[in-house]
């Protein structure tokens, strides 16, 4: 949800609006745990067109598209996440994970292309040999398990465009080499 939805901006801003310091994590957590995720979902909004690049993607019929997405504890949560998914994007198989699961324990990483908001998870993701893309203020960002960038010039945006990320020399090198295992 923090690549499709803007949850985590329009949650710190209703957590500061509630009296909670949205930069404080426990204090933060509290606030999860109490709101009601499905006005969340609808104060959030989509980022960046999100979901017509999603089903774009499912167009193709080169992916199979997932959507993996941790719960924090709050009893709302996974039926307004699932909810709201499933009217956006029927026919999605959404994945929910525990606050403590790891996705690439969840879902194989190997020749699995993660878009990730979370650095923590975009790196175990590499290490697991998966594909992981890095969604940082509005800017995605190709990287190796190794974390070796690829160069400013063959960054592409893998949403927008899934041909240049595709034909990004060090992209295809590493699909090929996912392949082979």
């Amino acid at each position: 949800d923090g690549v499709i939805l803007d949850t985590i901006a329009a949650a710190r801003r209703l957590a500061k609006e509630a009296g909670y310091n949205p930069n404080d994590f426990d204090e933060l957590h509290e606030f999860f745990l109490k709101l009601d995720w499905t006005e969340l979902i609808k104060e959030a909004g989509e980022l960046d067109n999100a979901i017509s690049k999603i089903k774009a993607i499912i167009k193709t019929g080169k992916y199979n598209v997932k959507i993996l997405t941790k719960l924090g504890g709050n009893p709302t949560e996974e039926d307004a996440k699932r909810l709201f998914f499933s009217s956006v994007l029927p026919g999605i198989e959404v994945i929910t994970l525990k606050l403590k699961e790891h996705k690439d324990e969840i879902v194989n990483p190997v020749g699995a292309i993660l878009i990730e908001d979370s650095l923590h998870n975009f790196r175990r993701w590499g290490f697991a040999k998966g594909i992981n893309v890095l969604l940082l203020k509005g800017e995605y960002i190709y990287d190796y398990p190794d974390e070796e960038r690829i160069k400013e010039e063959e960054r592409a945006n893998f949403i927008d465009d899934i041909a240049n990320f595709e034909k990004a020399a060090n992209v295809q090198k590493l699909l090929e080499e996912r392949r082979k295992l």
